[in-house]
């Protein structure tokens, strides 16, 4: 994607989620967010998301992390995270 690095933050939404899944997976997902706010999205199961400007969807084990990146302010903000098993249910 870009050679830039990108300060990694999240929302309360994920922060709170991720404090109540095992330590194991919580780890995996702040390591592969940090590899791809790194620049480093080779082998990431990375998609952007239809009818978003800056949106994207990783895959990461049995959960799905939505974020933003945003270029002009060089962040990505994770927005949700969720099990991959609620994340294709109608909300």
């Amino acid at each position: 994607m870009d050679n830039e690095i990108y300060e990694l933050k999240f929302d309360k939404q994920p922060k709170k989620y991720m404090s109540k899944m095992p330590r194991y997976f919580s780890r995996k997902i702040k390591i592969q967010m940090g590899e791809i706010a790194e620049g480093n999205t080779k082998n990431k199961n990375l998609l952007k998301m239809k009818g978003y400007e800056n949106r994207y969807r990783v895959r990461i084990g049995d959960y799905r992390v939505t974020y933003k990146k945003k270029k002009e302010k060089l962040v990505i903000k994770v927005i949700e995270v969720i099990n991959r098993g609620d994340a294709y249910k109608n909300k």
